[in-house]
């Protein structure tokens, strides 16, 4: 007998666990620009979805619930040039981002997890 791991979305069915490989909701995409370093910016977004972010190949993406200027509240973090998925909580709305670099760029989308 072999055993065998895998990953379902809300829906059940399977899925790779690589976030650049997953199926997007269509026009959900959103541009993250980091005008200057050490600011906290804010986007809107689902509570309770899952999101892929990239960052550019520019400086380190900060990512929070709250003010991300704050070291505690930074709860994910996506080196240049990386790919990471989140899961926005439950009722949050207002994702917090900024950057260690000016200029610095990520690309935010939702992940479809009803496919």
């Amino acid at each position: 007998m072999v055993n065998s791991n895998f990953l379902c979305n809300k829906a059940g069915h399977r899925i790779n666990p690589a976030s650049e490989t997953h199926r997007m909701v269509a026009a959900s995409g959103q541009k993250l620009t980091c005008t200057a370093n050490d600011t906290d910016y804010t986007v809107t977004v689902v509570a309770g979805a899952r999101y892929a972010i990239t960052a550019d190949a520019t400086g380190v993406i900060w990512l929070g619930v709250a003010d991300v200027t704050t070291d505690a509240n930074i709860l994910w973090a996506i080196g240049p040039g990386g790919t990471i998925g989140i899961e926005i909580p439950a009722g949050i709305t207002t994702l917090h981002y900024g950057s260690d670099t000016d200029g610095a760029i990520g690309r935010l989308a939702q992940i479809d997890d009803t496919q």
